[in-house]
């Protein structure tokens, strides 16, 4: 990752030259990366931590899914599938199985110290 006034996180191979930049729709980057169980798909995500993101951004969380077929290289990487979230940020997300990733999400505001209103918790069928 690279911040300067906004972060970028690329993939860069580890023979060779390619690099691939993995986008964000937040100044801050993407949050986490994680690969699915068979490591046969990973997902980005980012969100922004409260409910006035409409002042600063279109949505208020996003997720970003590759599927990654056999070889070598960035290659393999196919193109993004992205879902927005418009009601909730992201706290957590992980993957129930090669299909399915679970999500810890929040509706109110979000600071170093509190959280307001709890947590939902979603499954979202990518695949």
């Amino acid at each position: 990752s690279e911040c300067d006034e906004v972060c970028e996180t690329y993939l860069n191979e580890k023979k060779g030259k390619g690099k691939m930049l993995l986008p964000a729709g937040f100044d801050q980057g993407i949050s986490g990366l994680i690969f699915s169980p068979s490591n046969s798909h990973f997902v980005t995500y980012g969100s922004y931590d409260g409910p006035d993101y409409s002042s600063f951004y279109h949505y208020r969380a996003e997720i970003t899914a590759y599927s990654i077929s056999d070889g070598i290289g960035l290659s393999t990487i196919g193109e993004p599938t992205r879902f927005h979230l418009y009601d909730w940020s992201i706290e957590d997300l992980f993957w129930i199985d090669d299909k399915t990733i679970a999500l810890k999400t929040y509706s109110g505001s979000r600071n170093t110290t509190s959280m307001e209103g709890g947590y939902t918790y979603f499954k979202l069928r990518l695949m």
